[in-house]
């Protein structure tokens, strides 16, 4: 019987330790964030800096805590000097083109990088004198791997403005939810917009902080904006946050997140996953459908129909 009592006592023990093996090796395998990477240093790389953060509630950590409240609960809270916003606001719930405000976070202020002044064809980004008084930028917004998601050229605006005055810049990456999805034509550098803001494929195939070095060592100028000179971009300092254990070429339902993890919308009419598969599709279908009733239009015109 005692030798009974061991030997269940020993396979209890193995199955134990078997279990806990497998948990541990599961818990390091799954992804971590730029901000989950940027909280395990405990913010070393941001010490004894005055810093402005862009970011938006859906960029979270992967306990589903937004980046900014990881911040104003952080070691360095102090060292905030103000938050910027993108389209459809901190909260991302403001409707498309909706103008945004500038509003105050825990007494912080929050400065909109995203006018609507009524006119197409001028820029919806507002230059702004905050960026002379922080020392590094910090950005972590969703993207969904589509060019024209206005996100993308936020960022660009911001950190071509940090550029000009020789401020820091940090990118928080996290995932292209379409992986390395590359598909469509190039734009035309003078097409550039808000709504497109980079010569890049309609999917582009590559992270918030990829298209963030993509900027800096492949320059392309935006009509909006005042071309950045060679010296400046030389001295550009942006530093990328990179995830741990991410896969590229997987799509946001293949990835290795926490359990808990789950989809958060980076705005209004993208609910959840299939919604950003879909609106990467109904982009070229809406440009399809507008080309067949120009043609349309033409070709009753020409036949003096209307």
């Amino acid at each position: 019987m005692g030798f009974m009592k061991i030997g269940v006592v020993k396979s209890m023990a193995v199955g134990f330790l078997c279990s806990a093996f497998h948990f541990f090796t599961h818990a390091e395998d799954t992804l971590k964030f730029g901000i989950d990477v940027l909280e395990d240093e405990h913010f070393e790389r941001l010490k004894e800096q005055k810093i402005g953060i862009l970011t938006h509630a859906p960029a979270t950590d992967s306990n589903n805590t937004p980046t900014y409240k990881v911040f104003l609960n952080s070691k360095i809270r102090n060292n905030i000097v103000c938050f910027f916003s993108p389209e459809h606001g901190l909260s991302a719930t403001e409707k498309a083109g909706e103008q945004i405000e500038n509003e105050r976070l825990d007494r912080i202020p929050v400065c909109s990088l995203y006018r609507n002044e009524g006119s197409e064809k001028e820029p919806k980004y507002v230059p702004t004198e905050q960026f002379k008084h922080i020392d590094t930028l910090v950005v972590d917004l969703c993207d969904v791997g589509v060019r024209c998601y206005t996100y993308i050229t936020c960022m660009r605006f911001a950190i071509e403005q940090c550029v000009r005055y020789g401020k820091h810049v940090i990118i928080l990456d996290r995932p292209n939810p379409l992986g390395r999805k590359l598909s469509g034509p190039f734009m035309d550098e003078d097409l550039q917009g808000y709504v497109g803001g980079f010569c890049i494929p309609h999917l582009h195939g590559m992270t918030i902080g990829e298209i963030a070095m993509f900027l800096v060592k492949h320059y392309q100028p935006h009509p909006w904006l005042e071309p950045l000179r060679s010296e400046r971009l030389g001295k550009a300092s942006v530093e990328i946050v990179k995830m741990e254990n991410y896969r590229p070429n997987v799509l946001w339902s293949g990835q290795k997140f926490k359990k808990s993890y789950f989809w958060h919308p980076p705005s209004p009419n993208l609910p959840n996953f299939d919604s950003c598969l879909a609106y990467s599709c109904m982009i070229p279908m809406q440009i399809y459908g507008n080309f067949k009733t120009i043609l349309a239009s033409e070709r009753v015109s020409e036949n003096g129909e209307a």
